[in-house]
């Protein structure tokens, strides 16, 4: 005897009172309605919905329908142009509910295909609101066809981006994230119109800043202005002459900066600083005594090659809301961490990269006493085949440290250890 179950559609024949449900076989997928379909086929990648669309057609009706991003990258260098617009056009018509699309995989070479890409995904999906792309060339004609889409862009320098040079004409509107990897005195003039055209950024990273004495002052006085920015990362680069002036100078100018930005941006929860000197010797202890001013700070990330002093971070006391903390220090002491526990109550999530092999068992017995922390991932030096190998006999982490610190920190789930390309995990 075959079983039956009843579904959740009915027929309708016209006559409210002879509304009738279907009835299913018990082993039949269509018992399924739409959107159970739907939310099942939302797991799969793009390339399976393509090979199991045929199977039936609730499955071409829903197999889509929830693809709402799109990465677009080299896939289709090589490809001739006719081959590569019906592939497009394929994915647009298939997926009309793409609300955003990322070009920043897309190689030089095939560049040349984005303002084709954006006209075909913009007559047929009309829920397109974003748009993520690199801009080295023809970013007026850009602009001109889809300046209000682009929402995110990565450049070389604020001049790719800002002003059509043709028009003098000014680009970028609205953006929301903004990534520049030069900046330096040429472009002040450049920064303050962008600033002033793209007043609901959120997201700023500034790969490489130079001439700190000269820029910073004007730099901090324009991000200020930035009153909705959430996320901002720095990139500092001390090139100061062996003077110690400049250095006192050069140091004073970046905690006028970070404090500037603090008292200011008060949305701003997560912040990444990379200190970059390019002397072969440090050229000054770093100080960071300008982070009491962000009381709002989640997620912090310091990077330096600098001499870090012990009390790098006795500022993060005033910082009571974060809980995630990535440090890259070159020169760090183990006494950096010594009162992690009483500067970062709240910390969930720890990042340590561990160049000189400083983390020992003391140090652990230092970082257990975390009362949130439910992730560590120490990062040690990649030294080749003589090197210290977690979870070995060495002078380095021994399971057994690990595994007394799992069992001695209250919360903590997660260690992580990479070594020499490797990663070893140890749970609770």
């Amino acid at each position: 005897m075959e079983h039956k179950k009843t579904s959740l559609e009915s027929i309708d024949d016209g006559n409210e009172d002879n509304k009738q449900p279907k009835i299913y076989a018990k082993n039949s997928m269509n018992r399924f309605g739409d959107d159970m379909y739907g939310l099942i086929l939302s797991y799969l990648s793009l390339e399976d919905r393509f090979q199991l669309e045929c199977v039936s057609k609730q499955f071409q009706r829903t197999v889509f329908g929830s693809v709402v991003f799109i990465d677009i990258t080299d896939q289709f260098d090589g490809e001739s142009k006719t081959c590569f617009t019906a592939i497009i056009e394929m994915l647009a018509k298939k997926c009309p509910n793409i609300e955003t699309i990322d070009f920043r995989g897309m190689i030089i070479e095939c560049e040349e295909h984005i303002p084709e890409v954006l006209r075909l995904f913009r007559d047929n999906c009309l829920n397109l609101r974003e748009v993520y792309c690199n801009l080295v060339e023809n970013t007026a004609q850009m602009y001109r066809q889809f300046g209000p889409l682009v929402t995110q862009i990565d450049c070389n320098k604020l001049s790719d981006t800002v002003v059509d040079t043709t028009s003098g004409h000014q680009l970028a509107n609205n953006l929301k994230t903004f990534k520049c990897n030069h900046y330096n005195t040429e472009d002040k003039q450049l920064f303050t119109a962008f600033v002033a055209h793209n007043q609901c950024l959120k997201s700023l990273n500034i790969v490489d800043i130079y001439d700190l004495n000269d820029t910073l002052p004007e730099l901090a006085v324009q991000l200020s202005r930035l009153t909705q920015l959430r996320e901002l990362t720095l990139g500092l680069v001390f090139d100061v002459l062996n003077v110690l002036d400049d250095k006192m100078q050069t140091s004073a100018a970046v905690n006028q900066c970070l404090r500037t930005i603090g008292v200011n941006c008060k949305q701003l929860n997560r912040l990444s600083l990379e200190l970059i000197s390019v002397e072969t010797e440090p050229a000054f202890q770093i100080s960071l005594d300008s982070l009491r001013v962000y009381r709002q700070l989640k997620r912090l990330r310091i990077t330096a090659d600098e001499v870090i002093d012990d009390r790098l971070l006795d500022p993060l006391r005033h910082c009571k809301r974060l809980t995630h903390l990535e440090l890259c220090l070159w020169r760090m002491k183990a006494n950096v961490l010594k009162d992690l526990h009483i500067k970062c109550p709240r910390l969930q999530y720890l990042f340590i990269r561990d160049f000189n092999s400083i983390i020992d068992a003391e140090c652990l017995s230092h970082l257990s006493r975390l009362p949130a922390l439910q992730t560590l991932v120490i990062d040690g030096k990649d030294c080749g085949d003589d090197s210290k190998v977690c979870g070995e006999e060495s002078n380095y982490l021994s399971d057994n440290d690990l595994n007394a610190v799992l069992s001695s920190s209250p919360k903590l789930k997660t260690i992580e250890i990479r070594v020499n390309n490797g990663k070893k995990f140890y749970y609770k």
